[in-house]
């Protein structure tokens, strides 16, 4: 369960931090998110994938160039 628990909150706090830098680093999503698409092989990178999606969108509404 623990083990769980780590492998589940490793990759939003990873977010987190992605977030908060993620609007003035649009490059480096959009990079990350081209290699995600291409190697989404688990569910957890499929969620993954899926938020840093709606993290470029946001990006985009807030006026910062689209993936």
């Amino acid at each position: 369960m623990e083990l769980q628990l780590t492998v589940f909150c490793v990759p939003i706090l990873l977010l987190f931090a992605l977030f908060s830098i993620a609007c003035q680093n649009v490059f480096e999503v959009c990079t990350a998110l081209g290699s995600c698409r291409k190697h989404s092989d688990s569910e957890l990178r499929i969620t993954f994938c899926k938020t840093m999606d709606t993290l470029a969108e946001q990006c985009s509404h807030a006026g910062y160039i689209h993936c």
